[in-house]
């Protein structure tokens, strides 16, 4: 591997966060997706309970999203604040 101080950082916690972007987002294109369709079949209670589980799950998701990406700010800054000076 390389010299980079930042490249296992970078591997390990900013590439997940990233695919948990990606989750996120395919989540809330689905729960718009079915929310849509149960406007449409008001009488389907296995679509509504669905669409509520899934807007749940959404949520928990951007939580955590948020969470990982406030510490991902945090650790970037103190990996900033460690360079000593900014060879190019």
């Amino acid at each position: 591997m390389s010299d980079d101080p930042f490249l296992p950082f970078f591997i390990f916690f900013f590439l997940p966060v990233l695919a948990l972007q990606a989750v996120f987002f395919t989540i809330a294109i689905i729960h718009y997706h079915w929310k849509k369709m149960s406007l449409m079949t008001p009488s389907d209670t296995q679509l509504a309970l669905k669409v509520a589980r899934l807007g749940r799950i959404r949520n928990l998701l951007m939580v955590i999203v948020i969470i990982a990406v406030i510490i991902l700010m945090w650790q970037s800054y103190h990996w900033y604040q460690s360079l000593d000076t900014w060879e190019v």
